[in-house]
């Protein structure tokens, strides 16, 4: 430091984040960054300021753990701004340690392993949960589907956590992990050592359009159960050798 200087603590940032120690961990800052980006056109400064009017100062673990949906909705309604509910609670989910009772409650029976005999596990990369949306090493969850020619069932949201991350070396083989029970995984977009890594836990990597709804990719995906599949899937749904063959001569659809 050069002489008459005056002395600055510099603190790194975290997508634009200035860290102010100790009321802003990494964690903390990552997750209001990665919940701000899961808005639809909206500034992380815009994030923070009604973050703040809901919690006030100084930001931590348990005063965002805490933060309550209602108020945080009717804040930003304040700054002309508003979300339907499942932009909102994904951008909670993404934001709390804890995902919040009302988040994670779901109108879908749980399932249990071996109720929907012939089905798959799907594994669609999404940011908002509503589309096919991001690129594999970077999107903020996977939605997990189980699906046969009968019934499409919501079984899991898989959110990138950052504590279970760290304990990799490789952030893709920790992604590649989160989806290992799956046998499909549909993606906007992957990297050739990523998508190595994918196929080598046995999952069948399918990328398709970006923003492509998960909807419609879980309706056509039906469709192709129950009139077309491919040998390689025809295996995997459990159908027996000579059933299969007459998918062995079909151009693969998938």
């Amino acid at each position: 430091m050069r002489q008459g200087m005056p002395h600055r603590q510099l603190y790194p940032s975290v997508n634009g984040l200035v860290m102010n120690k100790p009321n802003l961990n990494r964690d903390l800052a990552l997750r209001i960054g990665l919940a701000a980006r899961s808005l639809p056109d909206i500034q992380t400064k815009l994030f923070m300021t009604v973050l703040t009017e809901c919690t006030g100062l100084p930001l931590t673990e348990e005063s965002v753990d805490s933060l309550d949906k209602a108020r945080f909705n009717a804040i930003f309604k304040q700054h002309g701004r508003e979300f339907n509910k499942a932009v909102l609670d994904n951008a909670l989910s993404i934001l709390k340690t804890v995902q919040p009772e009302e988040i994670a409650a779901t109108d879908q029976p749980v399932y249990q392993d071996g109720e929907m005999p012939g089905s798959i596990r799907i594994a669609i990369g999404s940011q908002d949960g509503f589309h096919v949306d991001g690129h594999f090493s970077s999107c903020l969850q996977f939605m997990i589907y189980q699906i046969s020619t009968s019934e499409i069932r919501p079984i899991d949201i898989r959110p990138i956590q950052m504590d279970d991350a760290r304990k990799y070396s490789d952030k893709n083989e920790y992604r590649a992990d989160l989806i290992a029970d799956c046998q499909i995984l549909h993606i906007a977009s992957i990297g050739g050592a990523a998508a190595a890594k994918i196929v080598k836990k046995g999952v069948h990597l399918i990328k398709i359009g970006n923003h492509k709804t998960i909807a419609s990719v879980l309706e056509q995906l039906q469709h192709i159960l129950v009139e077309s599949p491919p040998p390689w899937l025809a295996k995997v749904m459990g159908i027996e050798g000579t059933q299969r063959f007459r998918f062995e001569k079909q151009e693969p659809v998938l």
